[in-house]
């Protein structure tokens, strides 16, 4: 029997918040990313193996790794301040 498995990432755009970057120190949109890897069997995503969270500015495109905790935070306050 053979049996093929392997990992796969995944991102997804959880919220989009207007904050100053670190890098470029513009107040401009942050994309808060999750990315997970997940454990694959015959190429179907089966079990999340590592999760982790983001800040991806929309100005320069700097990636800063925040906490999961910070991450739902900043969810948070992005959907409290939604002026749609």
């Amino acid at each position: 029997m053979i049996l093929i498995f392997g990992l796969r990432s995944a991102r997804s755009v959880i919220a989009v918040v207007p904050l100053v970057c670190r890098r470029c120190n513009q107040r401009a949109d942050q994309r808060v990313v999750r990315r997970v890897l997940r454990l694959t069997v015959f190429f179907i995503p089966v079990l999340p193996v590592w999760t982790s969270h983001l800040l991806q500015c929309s100005n320069c495109g700097t990636e800063t790794r925040v906490g999961a905790e910070q991450a739902g935070r900043s969810v948070d306050w992005a959907l409290s301040h939604d002026s749609r």
